[in-house]
């Protein structure tokens, strides 16, 4: 950071009220870690303020378009200013301006404290930044459709007193920006608040329980230690194919990602350790790895898919303590780790705020060799800190398999040599069919 460059602050507790606020970088505090930054309280209203650099955030990365930051912002400034009886349309932003009925439209099963009360709790969470600026252009897009169809029905109508006012058209973006958020994070949730039942076994006698993907150590050596390893897992030919799919999967599709804390703040908790809002904001990015898209698209990517939808079946068939479901959609996702120090901490896949998830085994693939970070470290969950860690280095084609329930996890912070800045990695659970 130097001076000059606009910030967003976030992450303050005694002083929330200028969580989400951007400003500019005047000077560094000398003896401190500490930035001047002056913001904008109202158009002719300024503010100098004391803070660590822990709670600022450079107010615009490369990957964020410039017209989707500023929208982000709009809506921001219009949360925290308007009055819920002044919305013109009374509609599902209205309602999610009061906390009330924001918790229950946009985190309707989650019963954790950890997820934000309100509508600007969330807009100002770091964490879920990425998601906000991704479903930015399908606001836009969705808001100018509805103008622009109100206003040719008024024109072909002939009565040009329906054409939409401007004063509404802001209004419009607001509800179509209220209905994409909720439909954004429900589709994060929907794999844990699915209605099992037992036609979601996965079967030892389905055919694909046969397929013998797993050597026999692995499988000892995932009963006895909790975690395998198993290397040349799918073969040198596919394996270049697979890494070609991912990284074009990743040029293609880089407007899905949204960072892992979206994720695993919904899927698992980090259970082991305190980190700083510095350290959290550099996580990597996912998406959820979509049948129907790679078919299309991606078609290693799809078959790896088809091979990995047979673990359950053949670990129900070969472990005897396994009582595992089928894989359903959203179970794989692609991992994307991008800068110096991005990185994953301690977490336990099946914990969800310290509620059982379901998840039962994980599996990391990679589909490329590094020696540049990104090292996944591996633990049991019952041993502390003095206890013996397993460091396993990532290799192209291996896979890495480790029980969800027992095993702690971290992955190391990346320090990118190569050309792409850019490493990734693929991650598959199995839930248990035992909570069915």
């Amino acid at each position: 950071m130097k001076a000059g460059e606009r910030v967003r602050i976030f992450g303050l507790v005694k002083a929330k009220k200028y969580n989400g606020y951007e400003g500019v970088l005047v000077e560094k505090l000398e003896n401190e870690d500490r930035w001047s930054v002056r913001i904008d309280i109202k158009k002719k209203k300024k503010k100098k303020l004391s803070l660590k650099t822990r709670n600022l955030a450079l107010a615009r990365t490369s990957e964020e378009p410039k017209e989707d930051a500023s929208m982000l912002r709009r809506i921001v400034e219009s949360v925290r200013s308007i009055d819920p009886r002044e919305v013109l349309l009374d509609g599902v932003f209205k309602s999610m301006m009061d906390p009330r009925s924001f918790r229950k439209n946009v985190f309707p099963f989650v019963e954790s404290n950890d997820v934000p009360g309100s509508l600007l709790e969330l807009l100002v969470d770091e964490k879920y930044r990425s998601l906000l600026i991704h479903i930015m252009p399908r606001v836009r897009k969705k808001a100018e459709s509805i103008v622009e169809g109100a206003n040719r029905r008024a024109r072909e109508s002939g009565d040009l007193g329906q054409v939409m006012p401007s004063s509404m058209v802001w209004h419009v973006t607001l509800e179509g920006f209220a209905r994409e958020l909720i439909g954004s994070i429900k589709e994060y949730t929907a794999a844990l608040m699915r209605v099992h039942n037992q036609s979601l076994h996965a079967s030892p006698d389905h055919e694909s329980a046969t397929c013998a993907q797993f050597d026999e150590e692995t499988l000892s050596s995932l009963e006895r230690d909790g975690f395998a390893v198993q290397d040349d897992f799918f073969g040198a030919d596919w394996t270049e194919l697979l890494r070609e799919d991912a990284m074009r999967f990743c040029r293609i599709e880089t407007s899905s990602f949204v960072s892992s804390d979206v994720v695993s703040g919904i899927m698992s908790q980090s259970s082991h350790g305190c980190e700083s809002e510095r350290s959290q904001a550099l996580r990597p990015s996912v998406t959820v790895l979509r049948e129907k898209i790679c078919l299309k698209k991606y078609p290693a990517l799809a078959e790896a898919l088809d091979a990995m939808s047979a673990f359950p079946h053949e670990l129900n068939k070969r472990v005897s303590s396994f009582r595992l479901a089928k894989s359903i959609e959203g179970d794989a996702m692609i991992c994307r780790f991008k800068g110096a120090g991005c990185h994953e901490p301690w977490r336990l896949d099946s914990s969800t705020r310290g509620q059982d998830n379901g998840f039962r085994v994980s599996f990391v693939y990679y589909f490329s060799s590094s020696s540049e970070g990104c090292d996944l470290v591996l633990k049991k969950n019952e041993d502390d800190d003095k206890k013996e860690h397993h460091k396993i280095s990532a290799k192209a084609d291996r896979l890495v398999i480790y029980r969800s329930d027992k095993i702690i996890r971290n992955v190391t912070g990346f320090q990118p040599k190569n050309r792409d800045n850019l490493f990734v990695s693929l991650s598959f659970y199995v839930r248990t069919a035992r909570l069915l």
